[in-house]
């Protein structure tokens, strides 16, 4: 379909990017054109367009004022002068993560964009799907995608670890036996265990319940062990190992042999992601920010200057759901370079640690993950974070039990497993 968009040149590819995007999920395929007369889908601000958009918002995009109270009034979506919704401009703010722009709306310790001063936080629509479904009006409201077929597709599971921190020994696990007073533990811990590597026991563990689903991961290796002192003289860890030792670097290449993906976690006051991906033995498919840190704009955009394919930052370290309003792949438009950069984003859905920190138990946690992945069973790439440490049975029984019970529901309800590759070659 030929399509033709009248609004100022620098923001053509934001409204590309979207298009991009609706084009995946309806499998089919747009191309640009200079001219109205040749177009199939035109897109401008006149009445008489076939989508028309808000005026009101362009004005927002010139004049660089996106704050999330500026540009919407009591709901999540722009409006035309006419007072029809403008469901593309909508999904345009909620892909290029315009709200973000608000330099206020990030915290002083990890430059990370608050929850709290989010459209989603305000309307209450974490959990929503909001572009897939403006997506679906879109298509229904625009005579001349009248010819675009409905199309539904099983959503698919997308899992990760990151690797913070290794155990190393079986000290941590000998600790939490003790306090629970576990003397068969503590006994087998010490006669059994002691001299072995108790990480590349946990690894297998991960990769024993993964083979149970077919599933591959992708693991998020640190390659500093600095520690980090925040703008408010908060101090952070980043790893506590380095990949030139004998253990960490064991385990590393036992994953990559058994067919598990490789990405890099970016560490708190990081020399550059160049510099750290030239420490890691294989060059990473994905990166993800140590804490979700720092503005998602210079995230995306160092990702794509370091040719990485996907980026994985994209969510809310309190609360699951959508950051940017959408549960699949795509390439953003990046607000400072005016263009659509080559990364792909790969939005963050669900953490284990958004559930510990809020201090629910794991059960809860399944509770409440089970529920969303229900709500969310068509056209989504659900990306779920565990983390390696939480697989411990001694320490955290309750944990690795809760992604055991994930990954069945997944698995009974044929929400089957994807891997970085498939993500490249399905969303590209």
């Amino acid at each position: 379909m030929r399509v033709w968009i009248d609004v100022p040149i620098l923001f053509v590819p934001l409204y590309q990017m979207p298009l991009q995007a609706f084009a995946h999920q309806y499998h089919i395929s747009f191309s640009y054109v200079q001219r109205k007369e040749e177009a199939d889908l035109t897109i401008s601000s006149d009445e008489n367009s076939d989508i028309q958009i808000s005026p009101l918002f362009l004005q927002h995009l010139e004049r660089a004022d996106l704050h999330q109270l500026s540009v919407f009034d009591h709901e999540p979506l722009f409006y035309t002068e006419g007072g029809e919704p403008d469901y593309l401009s909508t999904c345009a703010y909620m892909l290029a993560f315009l709200q973000e722009l608000d330099a206020e709306g990030h915290d002083a310790d990890l430059q990370r964009f608050r929850f709290e001063k989010s459209f989603q936080a305000r309307f209450n629509c974490i959990e929503q799907n909001l572009v897939l479904t403006y997506f679906q009006r879109l298509r229904e409201t625009t005579p001349a995608l009248s010819d675009v077929e409905p199309v539904t597709w099983t959503s698919r599971i997308f899992v990760s670890h990151d690797i913070d921190q290794l155990y190393h020994n079986i000290l941590p696990e000998l600790k939490a036996a003790i306090r629970k007073v576990d003397l068969p533990t503590m006994f087998s811990l010490i006669t059994q265990q002691f001299l072995k590597d108790q990480d590349k026991r946990l690894f297998d563990r991960i990769l024993g319940i993964n083979s149970r689903y077919d599933l591959y991961s992708t693991f998020f290796w640190m390659v500093e062990n600095h520690r980090f002192q925040s703008p408010t003289g908060k101090i952070y860890n980043n790893a506590n190992y380095l990949l030139t030792q004998t253990h960490p670097l064991n385990s590393f290449n036992q994953l990559l042999a058994s067919g598990q993906f490789l990405g890099i976690h970016k560490s708190l006051g990081s020399p550059g992601l160049g510099k750290e991906i030239a420490k890691l033995p294989e060059l990473p498919i994905a990166t993800r920010n140590h804490y979700l840190h720092g503005s998602i704009h210079d995230t995306i955009l160092d990702a794509a200057q370091n040719h990485i394919q996907l980026e994985c930052t994209a969510g809310f370290s309190e609360k699951m759901g959508f950051r940017n309003g959408y549960g699949a792949p795509y390439k953003p438009y990046h607000w400072g370079e005016k263009r659509i950069l080559n990364t792909m984003v790969v939005p963050l859905h669900i953490m284990d640690a958004t559930f510990m920190n809020a201090q629910k138990r794991g059960v809860e946690a399944t509770e409440e993950i089970i529920d969303f992945i229900s709500n969310h069973k068509d056209q989504c790439i659900l990306s779920l974070l565990w983390h390696n440490n939480y697989f411990s049975e001694i320490k955290y029984p309750e944990w690795l039990n809760a992604y055991k019970e994930v990954l069945h529901f997944c698995w009974e309800n044929q929400i089957y497993s994807i891997t970085p590759q498939e993500i490249i070659n399905d969303f590209q």
